[in-house]
């Protein structure tokens, strides 16, 4: 009998020990071979990034990321917790220099300017120079628990909790401060290694780092530095198909055909088991990691939970091609084709190729570093004019199809700021080609490595209620012959070229209600261009973009008419009015706002006409306020009547 009860002690106690240790819910153990991407071995899983002159070395459990002399690990933020622990290992460097940074952080992007949370050095309480070593929380002024820095040049263990208890702060195993003051980890943008938002980078070499969503045990912090077996879980996935809800009153939903297996998540299975008919099929909350193109058919809906269901893409690689090749070869050689794999999307491309010239399809051999494609190469590719070989494809995409449906998706491209690098609209986040009587409502599209959403040609597509932001290329793309279109009540913001773009034919169009706003380029750019003709451009807001609000350029027979323009021409003050009207006939300019209200005014004026422009008809504009005159007419054909300027 005393040796069952041993026993059951033996249980209880182990029992009690197992249920002490809290489960992470994120994890980064920097094992991926190769890449700049860092991978979170968690379910709700937070990728971070290799940037600057980051790089993989030895770690203290396999490899470990080394950041300093600019180089850092960035990701999007975890949100606010009320209660929660960090942990990592830590190999410092060099000593600190002064001013703040995260050996684990929680703050703005890189170079954003305000921290919210720092494993590190955190500022004073009164802001004063220097910093102390520690954990740190800014609800609005800085607090937190502080020590001794570790010895630089060896391995430390080091652990942080917060919550309504207060804080603490572990070393290698320690308790070595605490604070009763209650802290919480405040809303931030943005977790980052050996950083600040401030723009500043520490000479560290950072390997297993942890986040817990409640305080980790003394105990536990204690077993962590004297035992590493806890490292071992969970395993990186190679791979991640995460909790994919119940189905929400469709046809299908994609939950029921997800696996590793997969390249959209079961997203692609899913619409290809919907009859001929069509049908919609339901991607539940979850994050689904897309390494091809979703393909839509007649009568196929797609829809999701909003901001819950995210498709994301895998961080960006691409290789040179190191051999010519035809147009219609269905082969390239690369310098590198260990970074693909068979049956994800590659596109092939040059310096000057690019459009529909480029190509995009499934790879279906690998051999050496020959990648055997799907179909021949739309143009011949050559290694003089820059060809290379990357992982960029549109996210979900159709062509010649009709009414289909995309509704209430979030679509994470992945790219930080400043979104830079190749670009193409044929690799847009949502790309329709020669569809109809479809529509694009509800999504939330970001950080794309291109446009956000482009739809060429065809007709009768509605896009609206959208947001758009920080893209590569334009927010929202008409073209390509697009005719009978509606855009409407969409937000387009902080992307890299135009806020809306108009390429080429567009037809009968109308562009109303929409937010376009700190665009690098036009609010609502180059309508004209290219022979769109009878297009509607009404009530929208253009506002703090870097080029001019509305941009009508070289074309005929549109209307500009009540729209809102503020404050735009931020990139070049004193170039851009609010609209801008150059070499354009045959355009009604009437009753919009156009002006400029900061205090260093950068608008150049209300509405200029210039450059051969001629026959356009000005009524009942308000133009005042701005940097130069408030409305410009060159055209002797051109009326003006009932502006105020």
């Amino acid at each position: 009998m005393s040796e069952q009860v041993a026993i059951v002690a033996l249980l209880l106690v182990a029992s009690t020990l197992a249920l002490a240790e809290p489960e992470a819910i994120h994890v980064w153990h920097f094992d991926e071979p190769t890449g700049d991407a860092v991978l979170d071995a968690s379910p709700d899983f937070v990728d971070l990034e290799l940037r600057g002159s980051a790089q993989r070395v030895e770690g203290r459990f396999g490899s470990a990321v080394q950041t300093g002399d600019g180089g850092y690990a960035q990701g999007r933020g975890i949100g606010a917790m009320a209660a929660g622990a960090v942990e990592a290992w830590v190999k410092l460097l060099e000593a600190s220099a002064g001013g703040q940074f995260g050996l684990i952080g929680f703050g703005n992007e890189f170079g954003n300017n305000n921290d919210m949370a720092l494993l590190g050095i955190f500022p004073t309480p009164e802001g004063g120079p220097g910093g102390r070593f520690g954990f740190g929380v800014c609800p609005g002024a800085w607090e937190g628990v502080s020590a001794e820095a570790p010895s630089l040049n060896e391995w430390h263990h080091l652990a942080a909790n917060w919550g309504p208890p207060g804080m603490e702060l572990f070393i290698d195993g320690e308790r070595v401060a605490h604070e009763d003051t209650p802290a919480a980890l405040p809303s931030h943008a943005t977790v980052f290694l050996g950083a600040s938002s401030w723009g500043r980078t520490v000479k560290a070499v950072i390997d297993e780092v942890r986040i817990y969503a409640e305080p980790l045990p003394a105990e536990v912090v204690a077993q962590h530095f004297a035992d590493a077996t806890y490292v071992a879980q969970p395993p990186a996935p190679e791979k991640r198909v995460i909790h994919y809800g119940a189905t929400e009153g469709a046809d299908l939903s994609a939950a029921d055909f997800a696996s590793d297996a997969g390249f959209t998540g079961g997203i692609q299975e899913a619409i290809d088991a919907l009859p001929r008919a069509g049908g919609e099929v339901y991607v539940p909350p979850g994050t689904y990691l897309l390494r091809r193109s979703i393909w839509l058919r007649d009568n196929v809906t797609l829809r999701g939970a909003g901001a819950a269901t995210v498709l994301r893409r895998g961080r960006e690689l691409a290789t040179p091609i190191t051999a010519a090749a035809e147009k219609g070869a269905t082969s390239v050689q690369v310098a590198d084709a260990s970074i693909f794999e068979v049956g994800q999307d590659v596109s092939v491309y040059t310096d000057r190729m690019h459009g529909w010239y480029s190509t995009t399809v499934p790879i279906v051999a690998i051999e050496g570093n020959t990648l055997t494609l799907a179909r021949g190469l739309n143009r011949e590719v050559d290694p003089a004019e820059g060809a290379a070989a990357n992982n960029s494809f549109p996210m979900i995409t159709a062509e010649h199809a009709r009414n289909i449906s995309v509704r209430e998706l979030t679509i994470d491209g992945g790219a930080g700021r400043p979104n830079e690098g190749v670009k193409d609209f044929t690799w847009a986040a949502i790309h329709l080609y020669d569809c109809s009587d479809s529509r694009v409502e509800g999504c939330w599209v970001r950080d794309y490595i291109c446009d956000g959403i482009s739809v060429q040609a065809g007709r009768g597509v509605t896009v609206s209620g959208n947001l758009v932001e920080n893209c590569r290329g334009h927010g929202m793309h008409p073209g390509t012959g697009l005719a009978d279109s509606i855009w409407i009540n969409n937000i387009s913001r902080d992307n890299t070229n135009d806020g809306l773009f108009f390429c080429m034919k567009v037809r009968h169009s109308v562009v109303s209600n929409n937010v376009l706003a700190g665009n690098a380029g036009h609010g609502i750019g180059h309508i004209g261009g290219g022979g769109d003709k009878y297009n509607v451009v009404s009530n929208n807001t253009c506002v703090g973009n870097g080029a001019s609000g509305i941009h009508v350029f070289d074309g005929t027979d549109n209307v500009i008419m009540g729209n809102l323009c503020l404050n735009n021409s931020q990139a070049q003050p004193g170039r851009w009015a609010g609209i801008v009207v150059i070499k354009s006939t045959d355009t009604v300019i009437s009753d919009n706002r156009c002006l400029d209200d900061q205090e260093t005014k950068t608008q150049a004026a209300g509405i200029a006409e210039s450059d051969e422009s001629d026959f356009n008809l000005f009524t009942g504009n308000q133009c005042r306020g701005n940097a130069g005159p408030g409305l410009a007419v060159i055209g002797a054909g051109s009326q003006q009547s009932g502006n105020l300027q």
